[in-house]
């Protein structure tokens, strides 16, 4: 089996790389995990007997249940396959990996700054274990697997104050890792799709009045307030906005059907006059593709954008009372 290949029936567990994972960047980088700050006889290592490293951790003194705690980090460490997945978070992003099958006992690792910290923190070691592939921040499919995507069901367990820990939402986890969406998730973007366009069709379906009423709508939720009358003081212009947090403006112009050529007009009118920072065409039965490549200046609105945008705004319902 590739390692980068995860079944859905191999254990998963989390590890965090070093005291508050401030081992996290450099075993990223190197492809290792790493394991324990106290140095772990190696007949332990070889037979990590639960009893007999309860026993080990008692003898240095901690409680029984802290120490039969260690024990059971310290063979999930040695002991997990080279099928299991750990994982850690790091720099935003969830990584993922296969330990290879060997253990190493490493020395301590000095640091080269004050006091012994380095680059990398506090002296460190002792255990190691190599990876099969290195460290993946991204799914099998390619998508990057940030904290932010991902359920707190998952990223809780980073709040962890221990070492190693079992993934109750080790399901959810695989899922993420072979880029595969909960079912759930499918119905949604589905329903998206359904409703986008819908409200396309239903944008389609305005009266000229009511489409630039929409727009105005979706400007003022969006932070743009109308600083014109709606239909236009100005020539060429169905209404001037400005920005409430930049106090930009821009010339907006609403079109029911509009050509390459139209757009081009408005553009070149927008470059020759200057008096506004942006412009912003709303077009939702073009003639042909429109587009204002490589312009950051130009907001071009089509019926995707706007019933995407619509829908952002809350206005679905307003939709439904006009057409109905």
């Amino acid at each position: 089996m590739n390692p980068t290949e995860p079944t859905t029936d191999i254990p998963v567990r989390y590890i965090k790389l070093g005291p508050g994972g401030a081992w996290a960047a450099r075993c990223i980088s190197e492809g290792v995990l790493e394991y324990s700050a106290v140095a772990i006889p190696a007949d332990l290592v070889a037979d990590p007997d639960l009893d007999r490293v309860t026993g080990y951790y008692v003898d240095l003194g901690r409680p029984k249940a802290v120490a039969r705690h260690s024990a059971n980090q310290l063979n999930a460490f040695v002991t997990l396959p080279t099928t299991g997945i750990w994982i850690t978070f790091h720099d935003g992003f969830l990584w993922w990996t296969h330990g290879a099958e060997s253990v190493e006992l490493v020395a301590k690792v000095e640091g080269d700054g004050a006091d012994g910290a380095g680059e990398y923190g506090p002296p460190h070691g002792f255990l190691r274990r190599r990876t099969l592939g290195g460290w993946h921040k991204a799914s099998l499919a390619g998508d990057l697997l940030g904290v932010s995507s991902l359920s707190t069901r998952l990223t809780r367990v980073a709040g962890y104050q221990r070492t190693i820990c079992n993934i109750a939402e080790a399901d959810y986890l695989l899922r993420r890792i072979r880029g595969e969406r909960e079912l759930l998730a499918d119905r949604a973007i589905a329903a998206r799709v359904a409703m986008e366009e819908v409200a396309g069709d239903m944008i389609a379906a305005l009266h000229w009045a009511d489409f630039e009423t929409l727009v105005d709508l979706i400007l003022a939720r969006s932070g743009w307030n109308r600083v014109s009358a709606l239909g236009g003081t100005q020539k060429d212009a169905d209404m001037i906005v400005e920005q409430s947090v930049t106090g930009e403006t821009a010339l907006v112009q609403v079109k029911s059907a509009a050509s390459q050529q139209v757009l081009d007009r408005y553009v070149d009118l927008h470059d020759r006059t200057s008096a506004h920072d942006r412009l912003i065409f709303a077009c939702h039965s073009a003639k042909g593709r429109l587009y204002a490549d490589a312009r950051d200046d130009v907001i071009l609105w089509d019926r995707q954008g706007l019933a995407q945008a619509a829908i952002k705004n809350g206005l679905i319902d307003w939709l439904t009372t006009r057409v109905g």
